[in-house]
């Protein structure tokens, strides 16, 4: 695991519910590994053979399609990998969503005072999504996210300052 996840999962408060502690030690345990893909979903247990191999984008609307890149995860595929694998269902798209809106439509909007590790955090056109992590103790915000521009699953130290502005608490979550 890369030091930046490490951190991240060590900095989780120990009152943290099981379920979120689970899904954010899923989802770090891609952070660094993992390309991003336009499109890109797995429900598979665990690591995904399938990423890192050369797959044509398909997925309509963004600047990939047509090229052959390594297979990985979009954002919203982050979560629902991460989801699915918690929840040990990989029917939890019904649960979870798919896509950012559906994942955000899926979920209650709530004030970024009353965050917590594990809860989503949203662009405010909903065109990217990620998992906030434990506020910093200068009140920044840290977000695990699967991003285009930094090229795969990486944890950004202010999620405002890189543009994320909704916070939503997923029905599927304990509130706590």
């Amino acid at each position: 695991m890369v030091p930046a996840a490490r951190a991240a999962l060590e900095a989780l408060p120990a009152s943290l519910s099981p379920q979120r502690r689970a899904l954010l030690e899923h989802a770090c345990t891609l952070v660094g590994h993992v390309p991003y893909f336009w499109g890109g979903k797995s429900a598979a247990p665990g690591w995904d053979p399938a990423w890192g191999e050369l797959r044509q984008v398909t997925a309509p609307g963004c600047a990939d399609s047509g090229k052959r890149l390594p297979y990985g995860l979009d954002c919203s595929g982050l979560v629902s990998w991460a989801a699915a694998n918690t929840l040990e269902d990989s029917d939890a798209l019904a649960l979870v969503g798919d896509g950012v809106r559906a994942q955000y439509a899926a979920s209650t909007p709530i004030d970024w005072s009353d965050l917590l590790p594990g809860d989503l955090l949203c662009f405010p056109d909903l065109s990217h999504i990620g998992l906030a992590l434990t506020p910093a103790p200068d009140g920044t915000v840290p977000v695990l996210h699967c991003s285009r521009s930094l090229g795969g699953v990486v944890i950004t130290a202010d999620a405002a300052g890189a543009g994320f502005a909704l916070a939503a608490r997923p029905g599927w979550l304990p509130a706590s």
